[in-house]
């Protein structure tokens, strides 16, 4: 229970000696009687007391033990008195007249330091150099403790008790205690419901977390008391929450605390479980009665009862453990409420003199002192207790608390006219409680009639509305009828009429019926004599197509060999100037025509440099012609027979053995080998070929030959490193597939392949270009470093059919080459998104985070438009992933790079953004691209915000800024705007990866793809 402030009375009477009352002086040697509680007078009202006290009448308090009630009792109090040495004290009288030596000498042998009067300039007691217990000064207020002397000098606590743990009150912000009278806190909480809880609260009050500043200090105040007199090994009997064995483990101290509550242990481990190690070590708290601790424990140098003595019927009993288990010499540290403290659990109420007894008989007090409402007793071990010392300290201590008897009657009287007081205010409540709730009825009774009204006013005007709006729908009914009957009527008319017209029209139809008929017969006499005919003709005809077998042969030799000739450089030159002989007027563009023929020179003497360092296996278009003679003359080449030639035979003959309704592809894609991170569109549209049924070759760029050749069981798969292939293409398009149609798809324009385009068509497969990206552009920005503009425009004069990913690029292409080309835009994978539902928004964060996957190379990607969005809103987290990313590239401290994963995990991570981000440079490189990415966020249910690319503009939830920028604004729309999934659902459905390939066999193998001589056709810019 929080301590209540020592009343002025109880200053003064500790300020010095008091005069014993006559009638407890004894003579001398005479045994002192054992004190007893005074009984409680005849008739005295017991309503203010708690109910179980009323039911306990042993338990009842003696009437010395009352406080006085307020300031102005304690000045009546004090005016009865005078003032000596500046503490108010009852007046002296000769200690020799009654009982009581002022010398040590009259104390007896038992004798040992009974306080005696201090004189001003006084500094020591008499008896004993170094007295027992000593009495500390008290301000007159009670509002603070201050440090506890012994033999005369201020003993510090150390610094471990200086109350760092807990927060510190005003200075100004002290109350003197008396309100704590009137709202007992250890009974009720502060919502004033009672507190049910077995063990007290001391550790939270200490820290200041319940209860006012008033008992926090107090509690503060006690139990910094009880840890600076703790030495050597403790045992804390009774501990509770367990504050003072952590405060004293701090300090270096030992201490086992015992408790039989398991609440108040366990919030004692909880708080020990945060200390550092080395206090964790020297301190236990146990669940355990006191008198159970087993022997083994040993004995201790200091046992602390703080509040525990006034919980026991037998607190003697305690006290005996307590000395049974000090060591010689040993202390015990008390502390208990002084006087009346309202709480029910307590069984015995102590003063200074009742304490001093009980603990004289088993120990030799050395301090005894009160602060805030409670006695601080410390008490010593000797050989035996000290009987008559306590016996003489507690008659003094019975004269001393006689003092308070006055002030505790008028507390008693006062507390009686209150409860007066408030039984007839609360009988006058009642009545007009009484008289309110009676105008309430009669309120609500006014109400209910009232309400009655309204209810019946509201039925009768809703029936008649629902009656208006019947008529009103009876009246549209019977008006769609007559439409409905009248469209039926001119419908009749119109049936009529046409019926006579078929008829009439049927019979016009059956005499012409009749005269082919008669027709037919005259011409079937005339097809039998052509049929003869016929089959004469078709002898003669299947001879003319072994001849034009011959000779489509040979021509198809001599289109490969003109085509070489017409791409190379001197052909081009002497084109340019027979022009200038039939136009003089191109002589003006001869200069221009003349420097761009020697820049391609000069790139394929680059080329043929990377050739001889082994960089690129290029061979220029100029030779290809004359090595396509040769290959076409002496067949495929002999290659090595190893474990690759071998595996790659086997699956060209397990594909020629397959259904031969699926076509054999030849991807050329020149991407990394088929993986789970990283995934464009070759080799996308491989999966989905292989999932259509068709066997796939899938060649792949490595730039180390030594690295390893993937192998898997996947039987419409093969895939081979591009060295690999180059070396065996004429393998595989020499292979016999059988009655299979055959696709060679082209993905980027890789100059050694090129050579190989006219014989893929000689030998009755179709060459189809996939244009995926812009690589004029990336050749500029150092990406694409085999480019040549030359050869990609070959490759569109001589591909069967050429399709680019974007509207943009596409143009650009038709510009190149001057033939159609389609567009056929990136599409989504469905194995994409493992978990959740396409198109529909995860959960979010309450924090707006965006994000970007993808390749992070700062040739395309803009970082500072990304570093300038962060800026902007500092408050916004933006997550990359992907490979790439520039070591020399510092991230802001609200950008993070969750690094290079795969689809699986980055789905989980993308749900909770808020909008996707395509933040590429601006420039023909972005306007040329389809990113996947965009049908990926849309998966996710994201919306885009992306720099201008003309060919996403129509998509779903996408917003494009016009520059860096507008970068932010496109991101603000994406944060407005409602997803719908149906809306992404549908798109998605029709730009899948299985389309986009049907579309591509659609095209490969139509009629209209292989016109005669098409490889003929003059490239832009040169006369036929």
């Amino acid at each position: 229970m929080p301590a209540l402030p020592l009343p002025r009375a109880a200053a003064a009477v500790l300020g010095g000696v008091p005069a014993p009352h006559p009638a407890r002086v004894r003579p001398s040697g005479q045994a002192r009687t054992p004190h007893r509680p005074q009984p409680s007078r005849p008739g005295r009202p017991q309503e203010h007391l708690p109910a179980r006290d009323r039911r306990r009448p042993s338990h009842r308090l003696r009437p010395a033990t009352r406080y006085l009630s307020n300031a102005a009792d304690r000045r009546r109090f004090l005016r009865r008195h005078h003032r000596q040495g500046g503490v108010a004290a009852l007046p002296r009288r000769s200690g020799r007249a009654h009982g009581v030596s002022p010398h040590p000498q009259a104390l007896g042998t038992g004798a040992s330091g009974i306080l005696l009067p201090r004189q001003p300039g006084d500094r020591k007691l008499l008896g004993h150099h170094r007295p027992l217990w000593q009495g500390s000064s008290r301000e007159v207020r009670g509002r603070h403790l201050p440090p506890l002397r012994r033999s005369g000098r201020v003993a510090p606590a150390p610094a471990v008790f200086s109350g760092q743990d807990v927060p510190r009150t005003r200075p100004g912000d002290r109350r003197d205690g008396n309100h704590l009278l009137r709202h007992p806190r250890p009974a009720y909480g502060h919502d004033g419901r009672r507190i049910v809880s077995e063990h007290d609260r001391i550790s939270e009050l200490y820290r200041g977390t319940i209860w006012g500043e008033a008992e926090q200090r107090a509690a503060r105040d006690r139990i910094d008391w009880i840890c600076a007199r703790a030495r050597g090994r403790v045992l804390d009997i009774g501990c509770s929450q367990g504050i003072a064995g952590i405060i004293m483990a701090r300090a270096g101290l030992t201490v086992l605390g015992v408790d039989r509550d398991p609440a108040a242990i366990d919030f004692a481990n909880e708080d020990l479980a945060k200390e550092p190690p080395e206090v964790q070590a020297r301190v236990r708290f146990v669940q355990t009665e006191a008198e159970a601790l087993p022997d083994t424990e040993g004995f201790f140098d200091t046992v602390v009862l703080g509040e525990i003595l006034e919980h026991q019927t037998e607190p003697e009993r305690l006290l005996a453990l307590a000395r049974e288990r000090l060591r010689p010499g040993g202390r015990v540290v008390i502390t208990v409420p002084f006087g009346l403290h309202l709480d029910p659990d307590h069984r015995v109420t102590f003063y200074l003199s009742s304490l001093a007894e009980r603990v004289g008989r088993f120990f030799a007090v050395s301090e005894l002192d009160v602060a805030h409402k409670y006695i601080l007793c410390l008490a010593l071990k000797g050989e035996s207790p000290a009987a008559v010392g306590a016996e003489v300290l507690g008659d003094w201590l019975h004269r001393s608390e006689n003092a308070f008897f006055a002030a505790e009657q008028v507390y008693l009287e006062r507390e009686k006219i209150l409860h007066e007081r408030i039984a007839e205010l609360s009988r006058h409540n009642s009545e007009r409680l009484q008289a309110i709730q009676q105008v309430q009825q009669r309120l609500a009774a006014q109400n209910q009639a009232l309400e009655k009204l309204k209810n019946e006013a509201s039925a009768e005007k809703e029936a008649r509305r629902r009656q208006e709006a019947a008529h009103k729908e009876l009246l549209e009914r019977l008006t769609e009828t007559e439409r409905r009957l009248s469209q039926e009527l001119a419908a009749h008319h119109e049936t009529r009429h046409n019926l006579e017209t078929s008829t009439a029209a049927l019979a016009e139809e059956r005499r012409a019926v009749d005269q082919q008929r008669r027709e037919i017969e005259s011409l079937t006499v005339k097809l039998r004599g052509a049929l003869t005919r016929s089959e004469e003709a078709n002898r003669k005809l299947q001879k003319f197509s072994s001849e034009s077998e011959r000779h489509k042969m040979e021509i198809a030799r001599l289109t490969q060999t003109l085509s070489g000739l017409r791409g190379g450089v001197r052909y081009r030159l002497g084109d340019a100037l027979v022009s200038c002989a039939y136009q003089p007027r191109k002589i003006l563009s001869l200069p221009g025509s003349m420097l761009g023929l020697f820049r391609e020179g000069l790139a394929r003497r680059r080329a043929r440099r990377h050739a001889r360092a082994g960089l690129l296996p290029l061979e220029m278009a100029r030779s290809a012609a004359a090595t396509s003679r040769s290959a076409v003359c002496a067949g495929a080449p002999e290659v090595e027979a190893d474990d690759f030639v071998a595996r790659l035979r086997a699956f060209l003959d397990r594909a020629a053995r397959m259904d031969p309704s699926a076509p054999f592809v030849f991807m050329f894609s020149g991407t990394i080998h088929i993986q789970e991170k990283r995934a464009n569109r070759p080799i996308r549209l491989t999966r989905a070929l292989r999932d259509l049924g068709s066997p796939v070759l899938f060649s792949y760029f490595r730039w180390d030959p030594k690295e390893p050749v993937p192998r898997g069981e996947d039987p419409l798969l093969f895939q081979s490193p591009i060295d690999r292939t180059l070396q065996l293409i004429r393998l595989v398009m020499a292979h016999d597939f059988g009655p299979r149609r055959k696709l060679f798809v082209l993905s980027f324009p890789y100059p050694e392949a090129l050579r190989f385009l006219n014989e893929f068509s000689g030998r009755g497969w179709v060459t189809y270009y996939d244009v995926r990206d812009d690589w004029e552009e990336f050749s500029k920005v150092g990406m694409a470093r085999w480019y040549d503009r030359a050869c990609e425009r070959y490759a569109l004069s001589n591909c069967d059919l050429a399709s680019a990913v974007s509207e943009p690029l596409r143009k650009k292409m038709e510009a190149l080459s001057g033939r159609p080309v389609r567009l056929s835009p990136n599409a989504y994978d469905p194995a994409f998104l493992k978990s959740g539902i396409v198109g529909e928004p995860g959960e979010k964060p309450a924090e707006i985070v965006l994000g970007y996957f993808g390749h992070l190379t700062d040739r395309w990607f803009d970082y500072p438009a990304l570093f300038s969005l962060s800026r902007a809103r500092p408050d916004w987290r933006i997550e990359l992933i992907g490979h790439g990313l520039p070591e020399s590239v510092r991230l802001p401290e609200n950008i993070s790079y969750r690094g290079f994963l795969s689809h699986e995990e980055i789905c989980p991570i993308a749900r909770r953004w808020r909008c996707g981000l395509i933040p590429f440079v601006p420039g023909k490189l972005s306007e040329a691209v389809d990113p996947i990415k965009i049908y990926e966020y849309l998966a996710l249910g994201l919306p885009t915000a992306a720099v201008s690319m003309p060919q996403v503009a129509g998509y779903p939830y996408a917003h494009l800024a016009r520059g860096r920028e507008d970068l932010l604004a496109a991101v603000e729309r994406c944060l407005t705007e409602k997803i719908e999934g149906e809306r992404i659902r549908a798109f998605l459905t029709e730009n899948t990866w299985a389309r986009r390939a049907e579309e591509i066999l659609d095209w490969a193998f139509s009629a209209e793809i292989r016109p005669a001589l098409r490889s003929l056709a003059a490239p832009p810019g040169v006369r036929a």
